[in-house]
């Protein structure tokens, strides 16, 4: 099994290089998405700075 830099590679050279599957875009939106909401929280302004 390929790393997620490498699917995201691949998606991005348009259907150039190896033919992405559907675990594997699966797989990026699993390990994606909890890390994009801890970014979010981590950089989103909190209403508890008083």
């Amino acid at each position: 099994m390929r790393d997620a830099a490498s699917v995201v590679r691949a998606l991005g050279t348009g259907g150039r290089g190896a033919p992405v599957s559907a675990a594997e875009v699966g797989l990026v939106f699993v390990v994606g998405m909890p890390l994009a909401v801890v970014v979010a929280m981590i950089l989103w302004p909190s209403d508890y700075d008083d």
